[in-house]
C-alpha cells in the first residue's frame, strides 16, 4: 500500500473529498429518512404497517451497503487500481436518473438539498480529477 504522502496531491484531495461525500450522503439520508418513510403510506395506502417497516429497514440496509461499497472503492483508488475509477464512473452515471425524483424533497428540506448539491459537486470534481487530470497517468502506470 502506498503511503498517503506518495499519492499525487490532486488525488489525495479527491480521496478526502470522496470520503467527505460519503459522510454527507449519510447526513442527507438521515435528514430525509423520516419524511421518506412517512410518505410511503400516503403514496401507497394499501401498504400495511409491517410492509412500511420492511421498506424502511430495506432503505437502511441499502444505505449501509452503498456506504460500504463506496468506502472500499475509494480505498482501492488509493491502491492505484484503474478498475476502481472506472467502476466509480459507472456507478455515478447509473445514479444520475435517481437525482430527478429527489428535487421536490430539496424544497421541503433546503438543508438536505444543499447537502445533496455539495455531494453532486464532489462527484463531478472527482470524475474530472480521476479521468482528465494528471492523476490519469498515475493509474495508467500500474494498469488494470
Amino acid at each position: 500500500m502506498p503511503k498517503f504522502s506518495d499519492v499525487p496531491r490532486t488525488l489525495r484531495y479527491t480521496i478526502i473529498a470522496l470520503y467527505t461525500q460519503l459522510v454527507l450522503g449519510l447526513v442527507y439520508f438521515l435528514m430525509t429518512y423520516d419524511a421518506t418513510v412517512a410518505a410511503i403510506p400516503a403514496r401507497n395506502p394499501e401498504f400495511t404497517e409491517d410492509q412500511v417497516r420492511q421498506i424502511s429497514r430495506s432503505m437502511i440496509l441499502v444505505q449501509c451497503l452503498n456506504t460500504l461499497i463506496y468506502a472500499v472503492l475509494f480505498y482501492f483508488l488509493l491502491l492505484r487500481k484503474n478498475w476502481a475509477r472506472i467502476v466509480y464512473l459507472i456507478l455515478t452515471i447509473a445514479g444520475l436518473p435517481f437525482l430527478v425524483p429527489a428535487f421536490p424533497r430539496w424544497l421541503e428540506n433546503p438543508m438536505a438539498g444543499i447537502t445533496h448539491l455539495v455531494t453532486i459537486s464532489i462527484s463531478i470534481y472527482a470524475i474530472y480529477v480521476l479521468f482528465f487530470a494528471s492523476t490519469k497517468t498515475y493509474f495508467q502506470k500500474q494498469g488494470l
